[in-house]
């Protein structure tokens, strides 16, 4: 019977299993690690240098653990999935936001992450702070990567010296810097590197994955350990990260189905596909609240309802990969960087670049790839080592497949559009080139002798590239400037505290701007998932933001912007808020038009911030304004109307919402669908408005629906304004739009743009008396308040 080189190592030198080493090296030895490798050892001194590379490039004697290091934008959002699951038991739902209704993530797929959820839920329970376990997560992301990328390296029989490098190295990747806090599961990507082993496994099928053929046995026949720590991978992969579980499927099949086809061998296909399964299964399983809520409720066309064009944005730019990091140390190189990016069109996401190693790794494994391609003769071919250029070739699939209108562009267009951030296929192409690289040392290393000098020598030259390596991959911009978010932390602590104190358990707290929930661009100078800070300080309060937008619970606070401030003022006191606080960095005069209706309509300042951007109002007399004015029926029939609104669905003929962050708008194309559904068993009347834009001085836009024709002319100037009020039965109705309007050709905007619709707004009439009375209220002319309404 054949043997395979892995055989013959693991038949040397058997250890002595009398010791609990010994054991260890016979069970490493058996799984089919290297004779020589010391478990215990290796993996404490690659604990060892991440521990001290961590330390360093973080400077963790002045780090605040009980302060998020990332406290904006995405930051804000991993803190919250994270305290959800220390203190709500898991991130799906939440009772303290969304009020009055909850909020929840179903709509948005994020199963395939459940393991560091998992981990973080564990983390949690022992330190019982959400701050404290998403740093405390984000740094065992290092060693995790490492130990991986290490144990891996020396499985493909890189000597310790190689595998120390490329595992440092890969922890310290600009990805993992570039995503960090931010991003706390894409940062975790320490299942990479063993799903690139389980590629290379398949590659080499025959001999990997299927027993040596001979004696009669079946060809089909599988070395069962190593087939079931493929599946058991492929599971993983199914839980850890959906896109790198998409990326191993890609990298798969494309390699099976090339192998396949040159072999003539069926094996490889089905090996892929078999493993491909498993991993689609484990994501289906692990997303299955998701699922149910496209089955209950259908598809929420709002949230994560990627376009064709996101994936270029997000697409790999294969000059980056070999380019200096961004805000290199060294000014030069920084300055090249720079350069490079502003010659982009468009430059995409950061964290893409290899580092000096790696770049060389990348290039020398595609250089090999080539030279293998162009020999003329097998004997040429069989000196190209086959690991390096096995890496190769499948860095360069990873390239062609991810870069700006590659192979990803053209699966897009095939519809699958979910997966966008392509670029982040760089922790594959890394670590391939990091085993490139790692390999090349060991042949450099090599050729200084085996003696003590040469041994010491060797070490030498490893510990200056794991410096260089590292120095060269990070930089100092990536240190949390830990002073200046303890002083914003601790600030927004004393005045979520005090709001806490003043309002007492389970009240309701409707927070301005309005901002939808998630992906929202920035409001002035308020950045998107602000909002969450609130709840993140508070314990017993029920904050409005956090309902998923494109469904009813968050739907209705976007539709109170079509009101004025003094009219969603006594929406909300008619909702049962308690309070209000207000985010003046959301506006562009600072929030005073709002302060100046909130005191109109009889709320009372209570608190500011230290830093006067947050305020709170009590919203208690205001509601007690509304009850003398309204009988109790009337306040229920309003808080009906509020939120259980008409649905609207921009349907076929309406591109994707834009705004400014001032204005919002749509696309109309030629003809266009509205559909409004009616969730009450009653006629409802609502109005439908928005200022009309075309390039066609005298064109008609009609609207026809709920009985009625519309139509709409424009003026000189192409513009013109919808109003119309309609009445819905129960159920669902569409509104044709239609127009005789040219077509309007935007530069670089392959569309079919006819009508532009402004601040579109669809307003429920059953709230009009409450309208009234609030802006009559609030009217600068009006009489002084009673003593009763000053309170």
């Amino acid at each position: 019977m054949a043997t395979t080189q892995r055989d013959v190592d693991a038949s040397r030198l058997a250890p002595d299993r009398s010791t609990p080493e010994g054991r260890i090296a016979a069970l490493t030895r058996r799984i089919g690690f290297p004779a020589g490798f010391r478990a215990l050892q290796e993996l404490s001194l690659v604990v060892g240098v991440v521990a001290v590379a961590v330390t360093v490039q973080f400077q963790l004697w002045r780090a605040h653990f009980r302060v998020p290091w990332v406290y904006s934008g995405d930051g804000l959002l991993s803190s919250m999935l994270v305290r959800r699951v220390v203190d709500e038991g898991w991130y799906l739902e939440s009772g303290r936001m969304g009020a009055p209704f909850t909020s929840s993530r179903a709509d948005f797929p994020t199963g395939g992450e459940n393991i560091h959820y998992l981990t973080t839920k564990l983390i949690g329970y022992v330190v019982r702070d959400w701050a404290v376990t998403v740093n405390l997560y984000f740094l065992a992301g290092f060693f995790l990567v490492g130990v991986s990328a290490y144990l891996v390296a020396r499985y493909l029989r890189l000597t310790a010296r190689a595998s120390l490098v490329v595992a440092v190295l890969y922890s310290f990747l600009p990805f993992h810097l570039s995503h960090g806090v931010a991003h706390l599961a894409r940062s975790a990507y320490y299942i990479v590197p063993v799903a690139v082993l389980v590629i290379l496994w398949v590659i080499d099928y025959r001999s990997e994955i299927f027993a040596p053929e001979g004696d009669g046995r079946s060809r089909w026949r599988v070395r069962r350990g190593r087939f079931g720590f493929a599946l058991a991978v492929c599971g993983l992969l199914g839980m850890s990260d959906t896109q790198n579980a998409a990326f191993f499927v890609v990298l798969l099949v494309l390699s099976a189905v090339v192998l396949g086809v040159a072999h003539r061998d069926l094996r490889p296909i089905a090996l892929a596909g078999l493993l491909a399964l498993v991993v689609g299964a484990v994501l289906v399983v692990n997303n299955v609240p998701y699922l149910v809520e496209r089955i209950d409720r259908g598809k929420n066309p709002e949230v994560a309802d990627r376009q064709l064009i996101e994936g270029e944005i997000f697409a790999l730019r294969p000059a980056k990969l070999v380019l200096p990091v961004e805000r290199h140390r060294v000014p030069a190189l920084r300055s090249l960087t720079d350069r490079a990016l502003a010659g982009m069109q468009s430059p995409g996401e950061g964290g893409e670049a290899l580092g000096l190693v790696g770049a060389a790794g990348l290039l020398g494994g595609l250089y090999l790839v080539g030279r293998r391609l162009l020999a003329n003769d097998r004997a040429s071919r069989a000196e190209t080592s086959t690991l390096p250029t096995r890496a190769g070739a499948l860095a360069l699939v990873a390239v062609l497949m991810a870069t700006v209108s590659g192979g990803s562009f053209i699966a897009a267009l095939s519809g699958a559009t979910m997966l966008r951030t392509w670029n982040r296929i760089v922790v594959y192409i890394g670590f391939l080139a990091l085993v490139v690289a790692g390999w090349a040392i060991d042949r450099a290393l090599a050729r200084l002798g085996s003696g003590g000098r040469a041994l010491r020598l060797a070490w030498g030259l490893v510990a200056l590239v794991v410096v260089v390596g590292l120095l060269d991959q990070t930089t100092r911009s990536s240190v949390p400037s830990y002073g200046s978010l303890a002083t914003r932390f601790d600030s927004d602590a004393e005045f979520f505290h005090r709001v806490e104190a003043l309002v007492g358990p389970g009240a309701m707290v409707f927070q301005y701007p309005v901002v939808p929930f998630p992906e929202w661009p920035p409001v002035v100078e308020m950045t998107d998932y602000e909002h969450i800070i609130a709840y993140l300080h508070t314990d017993d309060v029920r904050w409005s933001y956090g309902a998923m937008r494109g469904r009813p619970e968050g739907d209705w606070q976007r539709r109170l912007g079509d009101l004025s401030f003094p009219a969603a003022i006594a929406a909300e006191a008619a909702v049962g808020y308690d309070g209000i606080m207000v985010n003046r960095e959301g506006f562009v005069d600072g929030g005073a038009e709002l302060e100046g209706a909130l005191q109109s309509m009889g709320g009372v300042k209570r608190l500011a911030s230290p830093d006067d951007r947050l305020l709170y109002y009590d919203l208690v007399p205001a509601r007690e304004g509304l009850e003398r004015a309204f009988r109790a029926g009337e306040i229920a029939g309003f808080r009906s109307a509020l939120l259980s609104p008409v649905s609207v669905t921009w349907g076929s003929g309406f591109h994707a919402r834009e705004s400014d962050g001032v204005s919002v708008w749509r696309w109309s194309d030629q003809e266009s669908v509205l559909e409004l559904d009616n969730h009450q068993d009653t006629n409802r009347r609502v109005s439908v408005e928005a200022n009309l834009v075309a390039e066609s001085p005298g064109a008609t836009i009609v609207l026809e629906g709920a009985g009625k024709e519309v139509e709409v002319r424009m003026d000189e100037a192409g513009s013109g304004r919808l109003e119309a009020v309609l009445d819905l039965p129960p159920g669902r109705t569409d509104l044709a739009f239609s127009t005789d309007a040219d077509r309007i050709r935007a530069p670089n905007d392959s569309r079919s743009l006819y009508v532009l619709f402004v601040e579109p707004t669809i307003v429920d009439r059953a709230i009009d008396d409450l309208v009234g009375w609030a802006e009559e209220r609030a009217r600068p002319d009006r009489e002084s308040a009673t003593p009763a309404e000053a309170r």
